[in-house]
C-alpha cells in the first residue's frame, strides 16, 4: 500500500476501546499488538486489532509483542475476509505523555524495508496517556517521511 499524501484513518469505536482497555490494564508498562485493515476511498480503515499475546514482554519504556500469537490472529482474519483485511502495522501504548520515540520511528522504517512484512508504508498507532485520559494517534512512514495521520470521525 502506498499513500499519495498524508492519509486519513478511521477506526471503529469498539476497536479503539479495546486498545485503550489493554493500555489501561498494563499501565504503567507498555503493551500493544498489530493493526489490520484496508484502504477505502483514500481512507485507511483499521478494521482489526490484536492484543499483545500471552508471551509478550512489557516494560516501562519498551514492548515486544508475541509474534507467533499476533501472526496467527492476522492469518485467521485474512482467511476469513478472503484477503480484504491485511496487515497495516503496529500499535503500542505510551504510559506517559510522549509521542513517537526515535526507536518507534526506526522500527517503523525497518518494517517498511523488511520483505517479510510486505508493506512499504506501514502504520504505527500510539495509545498515549495524557493526564487522566488515553488518546490514540496514528503515524505512517514511506521510509524518508514519518508523519502523523488525521483521524476521520464517522458517525453512524
Amino acid at each position: 500500500m502506498i499513500y499519495p499524501q498524508i492519509p486519513q484513518f478511521s477506526i471503529d469505536r469498539k476497536l479503539l476501546s479495546s486498545i485503550i482497555h489493554e493500555s489501561r490494564k498494563k499501565y504503567p508498562k507498555e503493551t500493544g499488538g498489530i493493526l489490520a485493515g484496508h484502504m477505502e476511498s483514500g481512507i485507511v480503515e483499521i478494521a482489526f486489532v490484536t492484543g499483545p499475546g500471552p508471551k509478550a514482554v512489557h516494560g516501562r519504556t519498551s514492548f515486544l509483542r508475541d509474534g507467533e500469537y499476533c501472526q496467527k490472529q492476522l492469518d485467521k482474519v485474512f482467511e476469513r475476509t478472503n484477503g480484504t483485511i491485511d496487515y497495516l502495522g503496529e500499535w503500542h501504548s505510551h504510559p506517559f505523555d510522549i509521542g513517537p520515540s526515535r526507536r518507534d520511528k526506526d522500527s517503523l522504517r525497518e518494517i517498511a524495508i523488511d520483505a517479510k512484512y510486505a508493506i512499504s508504508t506501514p502504520l504505527m498507532g500510539l495509545c498515549i496517556k495524557k493526564g487522566a485520559h488515553w488518546h490514540f494517534e496514528c503515524y505512517f512512514t514511506t521510509g524518508a517521511t514519518f508523519a502523523k495521520m488525521t483521524q476521520l470521525h464517522r458517525f453512524a
